[in-house]
């Protein structure tokens, strides 16, 4: 029952080379449990403006900062999957 005030939708809009810890840090919707989530696209349909790179920054990002790193991704093995 998370409400994201912040989604994957507004990381596409950044340059990779501006992906550092602190903006993606900032687009993280905190749970009381503890864990953290990036939110997904609003529409499915965006998930197109996603890049290799952005996505394998992105990960670097998130598993410099915590243990674990849990992806939902889309059924297909597209390079971006």
């Amino acid at each position: 029952n998370l409400r994201p005030a912040h989604r994957l939708d507004d990381l596409v809009g950044h340059k990779v080379e501006d992906l550092d810890d602190e903006l993606v840090a900032a687009h993280l919707t905190p749970h009381e449990s503890g864990v953290h989530l990036l939110a997904g696209f609003a529409e499915p349909v965006q998930a197109e403006l996603l890049s290799e790179s952005l996505v394998s920054v992105m990960i670097d990002q998130l598993r410099q900062r915590y243990g674990h790193v849990v992806i939902d991704t889309a059924h297909d093995l597209s390079p971006v999957t």
